[in-house]
This record gives C-alpha cells, structure tokens and sequence, in this order.
C-alpha cells in the first residue's frame, strides 16, 4: 500500500476529530478513534507521522469528560449496524416511564448529551431519546421495517419539514 498524504487541513480535521470522539462517554469508539490515528501514522511517511503529534489542535469539553462510560452508546451503534430493533425502558422529562421499540437511525453527541433518533414503534413516529434517561436497553432478534438509509432519509425530511413549519 502506498503511503498516506494528506494535506495539511485533512491531517488536521483527523487528528482533531478523532481527539473529539476520544472525549466522549463511548469507551470503545475514543479507542477505536486512538487506534485509527496510530494506524494512520504507521502507514504514513516519518514527517506526516511527527505532524499527527504536533498538530496543536485539542477539542475542549467545556462541560467536561463524563466519568463513566455511557454503555447504550456501543448498543445502539450496533444495532444501526445490524439494523435490529432495541427495546428500552425510558423515563420522560416529567418522570413517566415507558417500555417501548425503536429502530435507531442515528447517534447525535451534544455538549455532555447524546441523542439517539429513532423510528418509534409505540407512537408510530420518529422521535429522539435521550440516553441518559434510558433504564434498560436490549437489542432484539427483529430487523427494521425498513433499511436503515431509507429511515434516516425519512428522519431527515420529517425533521425539515418540522424546522420549516416552525419558521412559518
């Protein structure tokens, strides 16, 4: 394999990326992000490598790194992956509990949240849970109704629609 170039900016945004994703509550993706880096660099020339070190970009959490890992966070990746429906007990901002299935088409990472959006089977709607209000998740034998991507894209054109009717 030939030697990885990047230009400059490029070997910014992955190094300052992958050191983002090293500050969040994901355990295994901060050490995926770490391994990325280290792979980059041993398949890229000695002057790249000692850039990748040097870059003197650094993310801060202004709301700092969480203690804990939150576990959800891999469970829900896998199951987008496998594209497996994922039962969660979830308690709401007034504090009434639910036992619901999602299909998760996607992970967002907030200042010191995560949202998981998600088709949701109880509502027959696409609605965005917060992880820190889930109790239990499981992830079950059922696939989705529908592939992943089309979800996603259906999340998204529900979204848009929803943040141009609010502008009206």
């Amino acid at each position: 394999m030939p030697p990885l170039m990047f230009s400059p900016e490029e070997l910014e945004a992955l190094v300052l990326g992958a050191r983002w994703v090293e500050t969040q509550p994901d355990d295994d993706l901060g050490a995926a992000a770490r391994n990325a880096l280290a792979k980059i660099a041993t398949a890229s020339p000695e002057d790249l490598r000692d850039r990748i070190s040097d870059t003197a970009l650094w993310p801060m959490a202004v709301w700092g790194r969480s203690k804990r890992p939150i576990p959800v966070l891999g469970d829900i990746r896998l199951a987008m992956r496998q594209e497996r429906a994922v039962r969660i007990d979830y308690e709401d901002e007034q504090g009434r509990s639910t036992s619901r299935i999602i299909w998760p088409v996607g992970l967002a990472f907030y200042e010191g949240k995560q949202t998981i959006a998600a088709f949701c089977l109880l509502r027959q709607a696409f609605r965005s849970f917060r992880t820190d209000r889930i109790g239990q998740l499981v992830i079950t034998e059922e696939r989705y109704g529908k592939r992943r991507a089309v979800l996603e894209r259906e999340w998204r054109d529900t979204w848009r629609n929803e943040a141009q009717a609010a502008e009206l």
